[in-house]
């Protein structure tokens, strides 16, 4: 090879591999900085975003909260009483202030309600709503169960869970009712996982159908 190059690796490859002939390929590894005249830098994998603008429904729900959170904290009035102040006395640094931290907490608001928006789902089984009642119960009875056991859990979580499953009744099972009630939606589970491909396959098909509506025509 041509000195001054240094090789990490080389060999060649077994007769008719690549193409048919008799020859043999010869092949051979350089650096980076051999081969461009640097070193590059790591290549780093975008983090998964809890916002997926392509599922209409998600952004809804998104958009409500965010016009809910603006109006609590107080930066929808903040903004509306710059916008006066600016418009009757113009623009001054003390104004400029304000926009700045309006801005500042706006994005922090967006910031934290995209985080609490949905949950990512990064395991081998294809996540679908009809999936997700089998896990709200496991992830209820578990917190009964450490709260009989007199492990700290909130009551507001778990009347959360009793909302999205319906089981209203979690809070009179005792330790041995709330375990057992515990297997049984790890059994539930277990049967329900084997119909979680169709499951899924049906979500993605309202998703479609939802995106379908939400379009505007041309």
């Amino acid at each position: 090879m041509t000195p001054g190059l240094q090789a990490v690796a080389a060999g060649y490859s077994a007769f008719g591999d690549g193409c048919p002939s008799d020859h043999r390929v010869l092949w051979a590894d350089f650096t980076y900085t051999d081969a461009f005249g640097l070193s590059s830098t790591p290549l780093v994998c975008p983090g998964a975003r809890r916002l997926n603008t392509k599922n209409p429904r998600l952004v809804e729900k998104y958009v409500q909260q965010l016009r809910k959170q603006l109006v609590h904290s107080g930066l929808a009035k903040r903004l509306f009483d710059l916008e006066l102040s600016a418009t009757q006395q113009g623009w001054s640094t003390l104004l400029q202030e304000e926009y700045d931290d309006i801005q500042a907490s706006h994005l922090k608001l967006r910031t934290l309600i995209e985080r609490n928006l949905r949950k990512l789902r990064m395991g081998g089984i294809p996540w679908s709503p009809k999936l997700q009642v089998f896990r709200n119960a496991i992830e209820l009875w578990s917190m009964i169960l450490r709260k009989r056991k007199g492990v700290k859990v909130s009551n507001t979580r778990i009347r959360r869970f009793m909302a999205k499953t319906g089981i209203w009744n979690a809070f009179s099972a005792d330790e041995t009712g709330a375990e057992l009630n515990l297997k049984t939606a790890h059994r539930q589970y277990r049967a329900a996982k084997k119909d979680a491909s169709v499951w899924r396959d049906e979500f993605l098909h309202s998703l479609a159908s939802a995106k379908a509506k939400k379009r505007p025509l041309l």
